[in-house]
């Protein structure tokens, strides 16, 4: 059985090869609604979510060549970019973490780590 791309993957492809900066403004918004469940989900500060926009949307542009290569139309474009912007959230996160890690934050600390590696200040009582 053969899939037949819709005019939609047509379209997205073609702005793959040519114009992926346009096609990462086209999913702005799938971008953000992910960004928003991980912060939903505690993986990041609700605060952070345009620098982690930033960053997931910088890392995606530096994936564009990879992307150009690998991606064969198995799928929609919108479920492939999905999932990358998902594994980069991911890598974010555990990125945050090991840096926490190596600059010592303790739990006896001020800075107290929480269960994803993220540093919220608080007051000794």
């Amino acid at each position: 059985m053969t899939n037949i791309p819709s005019d939609e993957d047509a379209i997205d492809l073609a702005h793959l090869r040519a114009t992926p900066q346009a096609l990462l403004l086209k999913y702005q918004m799938t971008i953000g609604i992910i960004v928003k469940g991980y912060i939903s989900r505690g993986l990041f500060d609700a605060a952070d979510f345009e620098d982690v926009i930033q960053s997931v949307n910088e890392a995606v542009l530096r994936r564009i060549p990879a992307m150009q290569r690998q991606f064969r139309g198995e799928s929609t474009f919108k479920t492939y970019l999905s999932k990358i912007v998902m594994n980069i959230c991911i890598s974010l996160a555990k990125k945050t973490r090991h840096e926490l890690e190596i600059r010592g934050l303790k739990e006896d600390d001020p800075y107290e780590m929480d269960q994803i590696g993220r540093a919220s200040c608080r007051e000794r009582v």
